[in-house]
């Protein structure tokens, strides 16, 4: 994927690893990043048109407690 928007929060304690899929809500993505997370808004896959985080779920799914790999 090309992350085309998304915002940076930050977290207490552990949640997850990096890289981990936390939840889909209606603002995007929430991704584990270190001591925070980052929430995917917008992403465009390979390929592919640009699209929300909730069209590209509608499409392809997306399972919690995945690791997203480069």
């Amino acid at each position: 994927w090309k992350i085309t928007k998304l915002h940076v929060g930050s977290r207490e304690g552990e949640w997850g690893r990096p890289g981990e899929i936390i939840r889909l809500s209606e603002k995007g993505l929430e991704v584990a990043a270190g001591m925070g997370y980052i929430l995917i808004n917008e992403l465009q896959p390979e390929g592919g048109r640009r699209m929300t985080a909730q069209e590209y779920a509608a499409g392809h799914p997306i399972q919690e407690r995945t690791v997203l790999h480069q």
